[in-house]
């Protein structure tokens, strides 16, 4: 690493660091025109216990305001930062970001600690929050602080006692109600093993009679088990990032068809080119394996990447 490289990385972590000062700022201060330059135009707003829900600048405006109309003061104040900068994208980051929250919620004294987890992307020179995901630790009144600590119930923001959201449960603790725990571990371990490019470890998850079909295109594409296993051994010869993480799933009643909707977060061997898409995928067990996986995406994401590609190669 240069030293104008070790310069830069430094000026990057400090402003990337004003954020989360900014965006306190911007909460108490109710500054709507901050919270624009603070956030990215396609920006996802989220919280872990479904409260937050925003895709898009205008969304998380309007869900701020919303936020706002029940609050009365309110004091954020940022603690630490975690803070990775991407080695393969210049332009983006990710981070974890410890907090506190003072706030007056419909008359109610509170405090709340939280945990951010961000991803950060450089606009026109200028660091901004491209997606927020946030972790509650409590959230309840200052008089209940002593008591509800020690429970597992300590979001006591919206009436009715629920979970507090980090750290973060297993997986398998988090969804127990949807899903069988047998197949959602086989589902985490699934995609743990993708994003370690570790085949065998897929193919410990795959059943015998797999189909895995992509139903985006004129003609639907199948492929079976050991052309599923051949397409994994051509991802891990063309990505040095192949990062796709959960972000929900529900199942049916018996836990044998699981729905999922999840996020790539990939870079390519060849040129370093980012590939980021969004994903529906459907997944059918049997007995304690996949058997069937349907997967949407984006498929203008995926003729972008294949158009990066080319140039990176011209």
């Amino acid at each position: 690493m240069t030293l104008q490289d070790r310069i830069r990385a430094l000026e990057d972590r400090d402003e990337i660091r004003e954020l989360s000062t900014r965006y306190g700022l911007a909460m108490d201060e109710r500054d709507v025109a901050e919270v624009r330059r603070i956030f990215t135009d396609d920006a996802t707003l989220r919280s872990k216990d479904g409260v937050f829900a925003a895709e898009g600048l205008d969304a998380i405006i309007e869900t701020y305001e919303g936020r706002w109309a029940s609050l009365g003061p309110t004091f954020h104040v940022a603690h630490g930062q975690v803070l990775t900068l991407d080695p393969y994208d210049h332009d983006r980051a990710t981070g974890r970001v410890t907090a506190h929250a003072e706030v007056v919620r419909d008359g109610t004294t509170m405090v709340a600690a939280v945990v951010y987890e961000d991803v950060y992307r450089r606009v026109d020179g200028s660091w901004r929050i491209a997606d927020r995901n946030m972790g509650y630790f409590y959230y309840l009144p200052v008089e209940q602080y002593p008591s509800a600590l020690p429970l597992r119930d300590r979001m006591l923001a919206y009436g009715t006692p629920a979970p507090a959201t980090f750290p973060d449960p297993p997986l398998g603790q988090l969804m127990a109600a949807d899903v069988s725990r047998s197949n959602l571990t086989v589902l985490s371990q699934f995609f743990a093993s993708m994003a370690a490019f570790d085949v065998d470890g897929i193919a410990g998850c795959l059943h015998e009679d797999l189909v895995f079909e992509l139903p985006f295109k004129d003609e639907p594409t199948l492929r079976d088990r050991t052309a599923t296993l051949e397409m994994f051994r051509v991802i891990a010869e063309r990505f040095v990032r192949f990062d796709l993480t959960l972000v929900e799933v529900v199942s049916s009643s018996d836990g044998d068809v699981v729905a999922a909707r999840y996020t790539g977060d990939c870079v390519t061997s060849r040129g370093a080119v980012p590939y980021r898409n969004t994903y529906a995928g459907f997944f059918t067990f049997s007995d304690g394996r996949i058997i069937r996986w349907i997967e949407h995406a984006n498929p203008l994401t995926t003729e972008r990447l294949l158009r990066n590609l080319e140039a990176a190669d011209s």
